[in-house]
């Protein structure tokens, strides 16, 4: 199975998210129900290890938090970009869970883990063309509103990979302390 963790966002969040990206040629926007922040990929494991990575999971505690989803940015740069996102504006709540995360289940992952975390949103792929893109150069430069939500829970999820895209399933959700 191949496995992440994620925070998933209320449908009218997803929906904002998805209506705020024009259509882009070359590019093919996120569907709206797979609009998510991974904070930890973990790859392919095995029954046993999901199991194990459960019990790690729910060992975790944290409070409810607010975050502030905006402004767009690119992977890998602004010269040649692959990935269209929105970031998140500084949350240190986001980046203990993250960081919580991260040191239980290291050892699980099958990519090396990155040093550094960038909560970002993933809502358009290049499926086209290189080098800079001005319809792209234009939107970075757009100023944006932030939208707020409330983060209550984050989910194990399993992604099956399609010819029509990846396909992402909820295993199990856990809740923060007072949520549930």
């Amino acid at each position: 199975m191949r496995l992440f963790v994620s925070i998933d966002f209320a449908k009218n969040i997803c929906s904002k998210l998805h209506e705020r990206l024009p259509e882009l040629p070359g590019w093919k926007k996120t569907k709206v129900e797979q609009i998510h922040l991974t904070l930890f990929f973990l790859g392919d494991c095995s029954k046993n290890e999901m199991n194990e990575i459960t019990g790690e999971l729910k060992q975790i505690s944290f409070s409810p938090f607010e975050m502030e989803i905006d402004g767009l940015g690119v992977f890998p740069n602004q010269k040649n970009p692959k990935i269209l996102w929105y970031g998140v504006k500084k949350n240190n709540e986001l980046l203990l869970l993250q960081n919580d995360i991260s040191k239980r289940l290291k050892h699980f992952s099958k990519k090396p883990v990155r040093k550094k975390f960038i909560p970002h949103i993933t809502v358009g792929r290049r499926k086209s063309g290189v080098g800079s893109d001005r319809q792209i150069d234009q939107l970075l430069g757009e100023e944006m509103a932030g939208l707020q939500t409330g983060i209550r829970y984050f989910s194990l999820k399993q992604s099956i990979l399609k010819p029509e895209g990846s396909e992402h399933h909820i295993l199990q959700k856990f809740y923060s302390k007072t949520a549930g």
